[in-house]
């Protein structure tokens, strides 16, 4: 065995000998890794199939519908990107979910991965809304980068308000089905 990792090694091999590091006292630590790595992949995988299908389509549709028609509307005295008030009142909404929904709300509603695994928001540290959690409502949110808000013309807030409505209802809707459909 030596010889073959000496010839396919060569010069190296008596460095990467040095450099290797003793085994681990616990045996079944890359067995647990990939049972929690199993176990994420299967929590979103079921995230991403409640939120991807006709039924949810079809009620973003009509939100869109009611959005663009202003039926439905942030009120325009109080612009959410400014007003820390209202933002701090969306923060307290969304504190009354657990972390880990939240998380996987956000992920699949704006289709992009927060946290590494899941297992870091399984048992939250107090009642508080995680701080990578707060940051992803305001720069996601509240505040989306695709908007130039130096600009500030109504037309780019009516957007950012009608983006930011749609987002946080389509969280508590995803929520919702998560909850009924017991996939979380």
């Amino acid at each position: 065995r030596k010889w073959l990792n000496f010839t396919l090694l060569g010069a190296h091999y008596p460095e990467i000998i040095q450099d290797e590091t003793s085994v681990s006292p616990d045996r079944y630590v890359q067995l647990r890794q990939l049972a929690v790595t199993r176990w994420d992949s299967k929590v979103r995988a079921a995230a991403v199939a409640t939120y991807h299908n006709p039924q949810t389509d079809d009620i973003l549709f009509r939100l869109q519908t009611e959005i663009t028609a202003c039926r439905l509307t942030i009120p325009a005295d109080r612009p959410l990107h400014v007003d820390v008030g209202l933002q701090q009142a969306l923060m307290d909404l969304f504190n009354s979910y657990h972390p880990l929904w939240l998380t996987l709300a956000f992920e699949v509603v704006l289709g992009i991965r927060l946290v590494e695994s899941l297992t870091d928001v399984l048992r939250p540290s107090s009642s508080k809304l995680p701080r990578f959690l707060k940051r992803t409502i305001l720069e996601r949110i509240v505040q989306d980068p695709a908007f130039n808000l130096k600009t500030r013309s109504p037309t780019t807030l009516a957007q950012l308000k009608a983006t930011t409505l749609l987002r946080c209802l389509m969280v508590v809707y995803f929520l919702d089905q998560a909850h009924v459909r017991r996939h979380v």
